[in-house]
């Protein structure tokens, strides 16, 4: 457990060992990852947060991903298994949570909001829950799926967002139901 005190942190992370739980010691609020431009990975799109071991979480954060590059994600999940729980994301120009080429990831109970891209990006063979969420005001969609990727998209808020709620692109499956949509 690396509990984080109050603060903000403006250095990104890297979870590269197994088990590894960040968690914030306060209110997500109180508790900032934010990470001007760039990332921790040469080679990796630019992000605040990459995930690259197997069952680590991240619980009660704020994580910010504020530089200008496209493609960007606030928290990037690039193998293994992530959870994110009870954490405020955003991301002015990229994605909120891309999750790309793990074995699982849980997205539980977030807010993740004012996203440049889509809030939340599951691709390449993929199975992720992303459950209880609000995903508010992303100028894509809510929620895409990518080809290969198969999510379970249940009982969360996606509004106000400039375009779909949930988008499945060619390939892209899942479950979807119980969500509430409302001005996208």
């Amino acid at each position: 457990l690396i509990l984080l005190r109050p603060g903000v942190y403006d250095t990104p992370m890297v979870l590269q060992t197994g088990g590894v739980t960040v968690a914030g010691d306060a209110s997500s609020e109180d508790c900032v990852v934010r990470v001007g431009q760039g990332g921790p990975v040469r080679g990796l799109p630019p992000c605040a947060v990459v995930c690259r071991a197997f069952e680590c979480r991240l619980v009660n954060l704020t994580v910010d991903y504020a530089g200008l590059e496209a493609g960007s994600a606030a928290v990037l999940v690039q193998s293994g298994s992530l959870t994110v729980m009870n954490c405020d994301i955003r991301n002015g120009v990229g994605s909120g949570v891309v999750v790309r080429a793990s074995m699982d990831a849980t997205i539980v109970g977030n807010r993740i909001h004012d996203c440049g891209g889509s809030g939340i990006l599951v691709e390449q063979d993929v199975n992720a829950t992303v459950q209880y969420n609000d995903i508010l005001r992303s100028k894509g969609p809510g929620v895409e799926v990518r080809e290969g990727a198969n999510p379970i998209i249940e009982d969360n808020r996606i509004a106000k967002g400039q375009a779909s709620g949930v988008l499945a692109v060619v390939g892209g499956k899942g479950i979807v139901r119980g969500n509430e949509m409302l001005l996208n």
